[in-house]
């Protein structure tokens, strides 16, 4: 039970993760991190391959497959800063 109830914790930051950045509303794309391009790489292979690295239409795959991400890709994303303390607090 406390899988699933964490599994569902990490889908709803992973839906913030990428819509909390803001990048793709001010038409600024940054690079992810390297711990996150490690931890996201077999996600991006299999969602979104076909889009080049850092860009927005990336951000736009990513957030797409948000709720489908890699337990490993969240945390990452977690642990990089692409999402601010307080938004995780009211995803619990």
């Amino acid at each position: 039970m406390d899988r699933v109830m964490a599994r569902r914790r990490r889908v709803r930051i992973a839906a913030i993760v990428v819509a909390a950045s803001g990048l793709l509303a001010s038409g600024a794309v940054m690079a992810y991190s390297p711990q996150v391009e490690r931890a996201c790489k077999a996600d991006y292979n299999r969602f979104c391959p076909g889009y080049p690295l850092n860009s927005a239409p990336l951000r736009q795959c990513m957030e797409a497959k948000a709720q489908q991400l890699s337990p490993v890709c969240v945390t990452a994303l977690i642990d990089s800063g692409e999402v601010a303390k307080s938004r995780l607090n009211k995803a619990k």
